[in-house]
């Protein structure tokens, strides 16, 4: 009797040893597929960044490129979110270079809208977006209230930096613009702190269009 005992729960033991090592297993596998779709989403993204800084040298020669501008800035808006999401992923500190690097890439894509609608009378909006990550309740809604709002105008642009980043060039677009709390935003020249409703957005673009 003592006998069956024990070799039940012997065979009871190696049962679990081998439920254990096969969870195990299974796990790691899931990891590293994981950490390999990380590599090669990153290695995507750093691609696309490096293809977007050769089209902005290359759009700096002709402002009135309007076609291109518009098309360098939907390429610049659909990386931004891919960016959050591996960023949010991963803590490496890559992603975060990259998002730095993107972040210098709308700076210049700003300055060339700029350059547009002062050189070829084009009726481009830039808007500016001052947000934080931490310690800021309004900028989780206004990220995509102000997204939606680009949308619905294809002649707004759109350019989000974090206030938190230590580069040198946000540091002068804050000290420039005054930028004390977050969200701040500025449309056209005019600043608006706090958070914004839809009306609000909508308003405030239609009033720096008219102007």
């Amino acid at each position: 009797m003592v006998g069956k005992i024990a070799k039940r729960m012997f065979v009871a033991m190696i049962f679990t040893a081998f439920i254990f090592l096969l969870g195990f297993y299974a796990s790691s596998v899931l990891v590293e597929s994981k950490f390999e779709s990380l590599q090669r989403a990153q290695d995507e993204i750093q691609i696309d960044t490096v293809s977007l800084e050769i089209e902005s040298s290359l759009l700096a020669e002709n402002p009135c490129n309007l076609a291109g501008l518009e098309e360098l800035g939907a390429r610049l808006g659909d990386l931004g979110p891919k960016l959050d999401y591996m960023e949010k992923q991963s803590r490496a500190k890559d992603f975060e270079n990259l998002k730095k690097y993107y972040a210098l890439l709308e700076i210049k894509h700003w300055l060339a809208i700029q350059k547009s609608n002062r050189e070829c009378n084009s009726n481009y909006t830039p808007i500016l977006y001052f947000y934080s990550n931490s310690e800021c309740d309004g900028c989780r809604l206004q990220g995509p209230l102000i997204l939606e709002l680009k949308a619905k105008n294809p002649k707004t642009m759109v350019y989000s930096f974090d206030v938190n980043s230590g580069l040198p060039a946000i540091k002068i677009l804050k000290g420039n613009y005054k930028i004390t709390i977050v969200p701040t935003i500025i449309i056209g020249n005019k600043k608006y702190e706090g958070y914004m409703g839809s009306a609000e957005l909508e308003n405030a673009t239609a009033y720096a269009k008219s102007g």
